[in-house]
């Protein structure tokens, strides 16, 4: 953890700003829970065209929340504020480190779009993705092995999802995607 932690003192002393504090924070929250992916989820799904697409954001974000979840307890990792003490911007997070939820939902939400080749979407999911990874360095609450945990897993929810949307449209391809 030595090394990570440099990288976030460093972060610390190097890049913080109020505007980025702003903006660090705003992004966060817009993915707390994943809330807005499990919305932008909901809005593809009234569209028949994007239905399927709206379904595997769905099926990634919630396969995204529990095994990140569960993963978090199994490692049991303690979040950087834990080990270096200072003042958070955010109220600091009760779960364990190990790997970054927030990361993770984003990635999927980019893998997802863009082997359902929406190219544009992918390209705007993952410039999201990449500044919600560097926000939670930002912020202090995860090292960066955990954010590229998250994304790891990020990509890996996505494949599932959609290979899970395919299979299904395979079998009930006139029927609602859920």
């Amino acid at each position: 953890m030595g090394a990570e932690l440099d990288i976030l003192i460093w972060i610390q002393e190097e890049l913080r700003s109020s505007a980025a504090d702003i903006l660090m924070v705003s992004v966060s929250a817009v993915a707390d829970y994943g809330l807005v992916f499990a919305l932008i989820g909901a809005v593809l799904l009234v569209s028949k065209r994007y239905r399927w697409i709206g379904a595997a954001v769905i099926i990634g974000w919630l396969a995204a929340e529990f095994a990140d979840t569960a993963l978090k307890y199994l490692v049991d990792r303690p979040r950087p504020f834990e080990i270096y003490p200072i003042e958070l911007l955010i109220s600091a997070p009760v779960s364990p480190s190990f790997p970054s939820t927030h990361s993770a939902v984003a990635v999927m939400a980019a893998t997802v779009f863009c082997l359902f080749k929406r190219y544009r979407a992918a390209v705007i999911a993952g410039a999201f993705a990449i500044l919600m990874m560097f926000s939670r360095l930002y912020l202090f609450v995860h090292y960066p092995t955990d954010v590229l945990g998250g994304a790891a897993m990020g990509v890996l929810c996505g494949l599932l999802a959609y290979y899970a949307v395919r299979w299904l449209k395979e079998r009930f391809p006139d029927s609602v995607a859920i």
